[in-house]
């Protein structure tokens, strides 16, 4: 008993100040991406009206979420304590440790200021590819077509549909195919796009969400990620089949 409180109560006391932290960072991460947005926009007035626009309207219930710092530590603990439950202890597997409070903060941040950073989002994809290479070089190839199945469905959605999915989303989802690598991009697509169906059906039944209106779906890609990287019922099942 006493152990299984122990395992319980280190990541949740460790989670509060990890998740302060992180909440902290992401109401500061993206001001320089807020002051070059904003310096665009004093050359162009149409750019400060969609300046404006971007800043005051269309708060969601998501948005709302994100603003508050309960969420970060709450989703900071939650995390640790799956990964202590999954790796015993959470520690051991320093590498989805990091890449998993990675994947919370650009969480954080597109629930707060909705907008998935291309200062976060580049050198994680760079960092990616060059520990693919140095780790296990055969697994490259994998990583690479993993970021061209993450890349392709967003990036299609984005062109097919101008507005309903943001350029950071789609780059994001790149990134986690770079990390996750394939097939295991699948299941983490798979949770991420059914979590955020269920999650827009509820705010839209709330009223607190119109179809019109953009969600903000790093969280969602981040949460399918973050799973994957758990348990991955998926690539077992494709490749007995492909074999």
């Amino acid at each position: 008993m006493w152990e299984v409180l122990s395992r319980v109560l280190l990541p949740v006391l460790l989670g509060l100040p990890l998740g302060a932290l992180l909440s902290w960072i992401s109401m500061h991460a993206p001001r320089l991406a807020h002051c070059r947005r904003k310096a665009e926009a004093e050359a162009r007035p149409d750019a400060a009206h969609q300046l404006d626009d971007q800043a005051g309207g269309g708060d969601s219930g998501l948005r709302t979420l994100g603003r508050h710092g309960l969420t970060a530590v709450v989703a900071a603990s939650g995390l640790l304590l799956a990964l202590e439950f999954r790796f015993e202890p959470f520690w051991s597997r320093p590498l989805v440790l990091a890449v998993s409070v990675f994947l919370l903060l650009i969480a954080l941040v597109d629930l707060k200021q909705r907008v998935v950073l291309n200062a976060m989002v580049a050198p994680a994809a760079l960092a990616a590819v060059v520990a693919q290479w140095i780790v296990s070089p055969t697994d490259l190839v994998a990583a690479l077509i993993g970021g061209v199945f993450g890349l392709a469905p967003f990036l299609a959605t984005a062109l097919v549909k101008p507005g309903q999915m943001g350029g950071g989303d789609v780059k994001l989802a790149g990134l986690l195919g770079l990390i996750l690598g394939f097939p295991q991009i699948l299941w983490g697509l798979t949770v991420a796009i059914i979590t955020g169906g269920i999650v827009s059906l509820a705010l839209l039944l709330s009223g607190k969400w119109e179809p019109s209106d953009h969600l903000p779906y790093g969280p969602f890609l981040c949460l399918g990620a973050f799973v994957a990287l758990l348990h991955d019922p998926l690539s077992p099942l494709l490749l007995s089949i492909a074999s």
